[in-house]
């Protein structure tokens, strides 16, 4: 695995703003130069609009078919933006191929999505054979639009267009253009979404959505626009498709109200994250969110929709006007009886009005029988399911310790890979894993918002290259940049391991909770001192015990610790473990601290030397440095130790059972380790000791010099912890995957 140096990157995140403006398509546009298929798609694979989706479900049912199936894209020349997720993830599956725009393509049948929004003269069509084109018009056409696929292309039989709604249709019939006009609408695929998975809580806000293309047709006026959707509160309204520039201050304003771009979300995900969706576009009729909306019905999900959508959608959708989207929302939701029969309903007129056997018969008349060409698409996937450890850049090692804990404790079947914004590659590629760099923010010195676009790009690459099934995040911060990366990713889960002692710090991302499918919090022995924001949003989290990266039987036993570390078996040992000195003078500490420690005859003292720390310790006479990770590993060497009150060290001394004295750091950007010292002591499971009360250190010790004060401390060390919560997280996250 190759690493990029600090600098390097650096340079590389200098220029993030001009990279983001840059960024192009993340779809594979390399491909075949010569070709025969079954069926060509061709269309926009960029196209702001639910296309992606339902050609995705088109797709699918190609390939059950047997057909082979090839892709072209076609800029529309208006933007620039990445591939639709979901027509990424048919070229992952090896469900379709890609060809080049100069490649040689024999088909049966082309299908061309949206012709009116491409470009004919760069569709490729000169080293095109064909018995059919399919042209499957979804918004209203004008002549210029249509009128040039008339001509009839050298090796082409026929040219046919498929109006996708009666609207469309009635616009396509007045060109009176000398093509043949498909009987019947060209309708989506519906088909269920496979939910991802999230945990059901009894006081969560109601999320209602909204997926459609940008534009001033898709959506109402100013005062309209808050009359349809300004729900209270309690309800969280969530769209794809950003509103027209007039709009879009006001919308900004609306802290329930999320946008989310095109390419960081694919239809399947959008519909599995809202309880309903609600499509209420200007008077206009416009091409139709159908992919979306088919989905949802066919996944059980209420939608709501203006009247004179009702012959196109039928008995499947809820219809009022907009002045009573609000109270009919509402109302239905208070009827769970009323709402799951209803529902249930929608399922069933999905299943015929969106019906897969439809366009199977409809795409067996049009390409005849599937042709015995083997395809040439390459599945994408691993031998196993990856997930994707992202251990943020913590003040030392504990992010990056949890996630090692569990990853060791993953199922065989599950391949765990690292992606960490620490400086700690070389510790999780000496633990056996695959390990990605990606400077943090602050190593790059970079504003946030810069920072978190280009971090999002970087992890996204990632999640694509590794061909990830879940991405587990352990930090305080589940960036925007995190969610967009991992919402690209059909069927991708994500979970966000949680500190619960965050103290009365408050997260920016903290409601971006709504996108997790799993939050795992490794639970705190001083669990009952906790406090802050988090402290009231447990229902929404799973509790493991807490979380340590060795469980007590792998410390090495005391006699072996000793030999290893070079300590007199007969003397007292003390460990010195006073964190990485990111956020406080760790150096000069550790000098007081020796210092006084020194004045005891006989204790042998070594200081711990963080593998990420900002500072190198010295060496002080008659004291020892240990460097390494894991150092748990020779907590049985010493008799007792003076400690920070992090987790990871927090924990560990207490499924050790090592007395302690805690000096705990009290910077306001840290978890609450003053708490946790201090439950300790009200436990009489250690010392809490604060740093300008030094001068207690020598009485301190004396105490913890006498074996039987020590066997007191240890048996209470061992009474407040519990079994070791990273092979239950592990699990969790295998459960999520479906491998366990």
């Amino acid at each position: 695995m190759v690493h990029f140096e600090v600098k390097q990157q650096k340079r590389a995140v200098v220029n993030a703003k001009r990279l983001i403006r840059m960024t192009k398509t993340t779809f594979e546009l390399s491909g075949a130069l010569q070709i025969s298929c079954d069926i060509l798609v061709v269309a926009d694979v960029a196209r702001r609009s639910d296309t992606g989706l339902r050609i995705r479900r088109e797709i699918e049912c190609y390939h059950e078919m047997g057909y082979r199936v090839a892709i072209r894209h076609v800029k529309n020349g208006k933007s620039l933006g990445a591939a639709s997720p979901d027509i990424q993830h048919c070229v992952n599956l090896g469900l379709a191929e890609i060809v080049v725009s100069d490649a040689a393509v024999d088909a049966n049948v082309v299908l061309v999505f949206s012709p009116t929004q491409i470009d004919r003269q760069f569709a490729g069509f000169e080293n095109l054979t064909a018995r059919r084109v399919i042209l499957i018009v979804d918004s209203l056409p004008d002549y210029a639009d249509l009128s040039t696929w008339s001509l009839h292309e050298k090796g082409i039989e026929e040219i046919v267009l498929a109006p996708t709604n009666r609207w469309v249709r009635e616009a396509v019939v007045k060109q009176n253009l000398p093509l043949r006009i498909e009987a019947e609408d060209w309708r989506s695929v519906a088909s269920a979404v496979d939910p991802l998975g999230k945990r059901e809580l009894p006081d969560r806000r109601l999320v209602v959505g909204r997926f459609s293309a940008p534009g001033e047709s898709q959506w109402p006026t100013k005062k309209k626009l808050f009359e349809t959707y300004g729900f209270r509160n309690e309800v969280e309204f969530l769209f794809v498709g950003y509103p027209p520039d007039q709009l879009r201050a006001a919308v900004s304003q609306r802290k329930s109200w999320t946008g989310l771009k095109f390419d960081t979300i694919s239809g399947e995900r959008f519909v599995d994250l809202v309880d309903a969706i609600a499509y209420f576009p200007s008077a206009r009729a416009p091409e139709l969110p159908e992919a979306v909306i088919a989905a949802a019905m066919a996944s059980g999900k209420p939608v709501f929709l203006p009247p004179r959508f009702k012959p196109h959608f039928g008995p499947g959708a809820i219809y009022c006007s907009a002045d009573v989207l609000k109270a009919e929302i509402r109302n239905w939701f208070a009827d769970t009886d009323a709402l799951k029969a209803f529902c249930q309903e929608a399922k069933r007129q999905a299943g015929f009005q969106f019906s897969k056997d439809v366009l199977s018969g409809r795409i067996q008349k049009l390409a005849g029988p599937p042709s015995k060409v083997a395809s040439r698409a390459r599945t994408r996937h691993p031998k196993k399911p990856r997930v994707l450890f992202v251990p943020s850049n913590g003040v030392g090692l504990g992010h990056v310790t949890r996630l090692l804990a569990i990853a060791r404790r993953m199922d065989a079947k599950v391949e765990p890979v690292f992606a960490t914004l620490a400086q700690a590659a070389p510790i999780i590629e000496a633990s056996g894993y695959a390990a990605e760099y990606i400077p943090s923010q602050s190593d790059t010195g970079e504003a946030y918002q810069t920072w978190d676009k280009w971090f999002g790009y970087q992890l996204r690459e990632l999640v694509e290259r590794y061909q990830v099934s879940a991405v587990v995040f352990d930090g305080n911060h589940p960036s925007d940049g995190l969610i967009q990366a991992v919402g690209a990713r059909v069927g991708c889960k994500l979970v966000w391991v949680r500190r619960g002692m965050l103290g009365k710090k408050v997260t920016p991302f903290i409601d971006n909770t709504r996108f997790m499918n799993l939050i795992i919090e490794p639970s705190e022995a001083a669990r009952e001192r906790q406090n802050g924001v988090l402290a009231s949003r447990r229902a929404e989290v799973l509790e493991v015990p807490p979380i340590t990266l060795l469980d007590s039987s792998e410390a090495l036993p005391r006699h072996e610790a000793r030999d290893e570390l070079g300590l007199n078996q007969e003397k007292a040992a003390v460990l010195v473990q006073l964190g990485a000195g990111a956020n406080r003078d760790v150096l000069g500490l550790a000098d007081k601290v020796v210092k006084e420690l020194s004045k005891l005859e006989a204790l042998q003292i070594v200081v711990a030397e963080w593998e990420n720390g900002l500072v190198r310790m010295p060496v002080w006479p008659g004291a020892r440095v240990l460097r390494g990770f894991p150092i748990s590993r020779f907590l049985n060497a010493f008799d007792f130790s003076v400690s920070a009150a992090g987790y990871n060290t927090y924990h560990e001394v207490l499924r050790f059972a090592l007395p302690t004295i805690f000096l705990a750091n009290r910077n306001p950007q840290l978890d609450d380790q003053w708490s946790r010292a201090e439950f300790a002591q009200d436990k009489q499971a250690g010392f809490n000791l604060a740093e300008d009360e030094l001068f207690q250190l020598p009485a301190l010790c004396e105490a913890l010099s006498n074996e039987a004060v020590r066997q007191v401390i240890r048996q209470n060390c061992l009474d407040l912890i519990d079994e070791n919560g990273a092979a239950s997280a592990a699990k969790a996250i295998s459960q999520l995957m479906r491998v366990s």
